[in-house]
């Protein structure tokens, strides 16, 4: 399947149906919202790929659903995007359909390409951004932007940050011109984390629109 016809395809989906490519343990639960966020990283020394884990927060004695939300977004991933470009950065805006229930992003993972060799930059300790996907809400969790600071500020700043944005508007502007017969009526909720709450040495938070 091309790249177009994908998107096609995708775009045909009902929130139901985008329900189902997830894993069976998740797909019990009941009730169906979209989680709705950006990744993607810096023009300066970008990043080759960044991925951000995206776990279910169990019931005692629960399972947990986990999923790999990468940029560039992979062939079948399970959700749509739309890549976005600016003279900071470039990503992709993911909408991704879950079950009703509480969720967190729990650690990132970031590639750095340096001639042959690669090098992995990873979160110091889990993010625990914490969601709650309510049935037919749209949360938008913010955009996340990888950074590399690099060697001069590596003693100030741990090599391999996130920026955090809030671009909610031009998110939801976004999809709502692509017309997803699955999300009318859904109702927008903003859940973005506060980085000076967290503490986390590698989340740090944008104050305009990048």
């Amino acid at each position: 399947m091309s790249f177009l016809q994908r998107r096609h395809w995708l775009g045909g989906l009902t929130a139901g149906t985008l329900a189902m490519l997830l894993p069976q343990t998740a797909a019990s639960q009941a009730g169906t919202g979209w989680l709705l966020l950006g990744l993607g990283t810096g023009a300066e020394r970008p990043y080759r790929s960044c991925a951000l884990t995206l776990r279910g927060i169990p019931v005692e004695g629960g399972g947990k659903a986990m999923q790999m939300l990468r940029y560039p977004s992979e062939p079948g991933w399970g959700g749509k995007t739309w890549p976005w470009r600016n003279p900071q950065g470039q990503g992709e805006l993911m909408l991704l359909a879950l079950p009703a229930g509480d969720y967190e992003l729990y650690d990132f993972e970031l590639v750095q390409q340096a001639g042959d060799a690669a090098r992995v930059d990873r979160s110091l300790r889990p993010l625990r951004v914490r969601l709650r996907i309510q049935d037919g809400d749209i949360v938008y969790a913010g955009h996340y932007e990888a950074l590399d600071p690099g060697p001069a500020a590596a003693r100030a700043v741990p090599q391999g940050v996130l920026l955090l944005s809030d671009r909610s508007e031009a998110a939801m502007a976004q999809v709502a011109a692509e017309g997803l017969a699955g999300l009318r009526g859904a109702t927008l909720r903003r859940q973005l984390p506060d980085p000076a709450r967290l503490r986390h040495p590698q989340l740090l938070h944008s104050l305009g629109d990048r």
